[in-house]
């Protein structure tokens, strides 16, 4: 599995260039957007997805997939945009620094899981959070995958709709990444890139 990392202020003064090598959706998308960072975000993604999986569609669930192409998940907090590439499922999930939302934690956590998280809150919740939304996103359900059906504390390999998961969360940069696969081990080295990378 690879991970592949963007700083999106790497690309703030590169936005008008970057938007126009994007697909016309993607495009569309970015111009609805207010705010920088929205916009920054996007543009990370859709460059990521340029260079390593190319043209994407949905399928019946709303997941995006690759026709011929790897398999893939995106994702997009605060300073950061990160693609997972695999050749089976993946998901992945990234989320910035930040104070523990306990109205989410109460609701997706598991009473194990809310008693870990007491010890360190705010790092705990992410990895938790992070570790939650990898496997929903693998099993291309999201949310209608009920979170607290399935535990994510260190050492587990949770089960989910008749699979089991493999996880991996690494912090880089501030932030907490996780990743899930069902067929192989999620284990990842995030790779940095910048605009010498994916712009022309």
């Amino acid at each position: 599995m690879d991970m592949y990392v963007c700083r999106i202020e790497d690309f703030s003064c590169r936005l008008e260039e970057g938007a126009a090598l994007l697909p016309p959706a993607r495009r569309e998308r970015l111009a609805r957007l207010r705010g920088t960072e929205a916009q920054l975000q996007c543009l990370c993604a859709g460059l990521l997805l340029r260079r390593f999986v190319g043209p994407v569609e949905t399928d019946s669930r709303g997941k995006p997939f690759s026709p011929g192409g790897p398999c893939f998940n995106l994702s997009h907090s605060g300073p950061l945009a990160v693609l997972a590439v695999s050749p089976l499922p993946v998901g992945a999930d990234v989320e910035a620094p930040g104070p523990a939302r306990l109205s989410v934690a109460e609701r997706c956590f598991l009473p194990e899981e809310l008693a870990w998280m007491e010890e360190a809150p705010e790092e705990r919740f992410a990895f938790l959070w992070t570790r939650k939304e990898a496997v929903m996103k693998c099993c291309g359900l999201g949310l209608a995958l009920p979170p607290r059906s399935f535990c994510v504390l260190p050492g587990n390999r949770p089960r989910a709709e008749g699979m089991t998961y493999s996880l991996h969360t690494a912090r880089w940069d501030g932030c907490t990444l996780s990743a899930a696969s069902a067929g192989q081990d999620a284990c990842f080295r995030p790779v940095l890139l910048g605009p010498e990378d994916l712009l022309p």
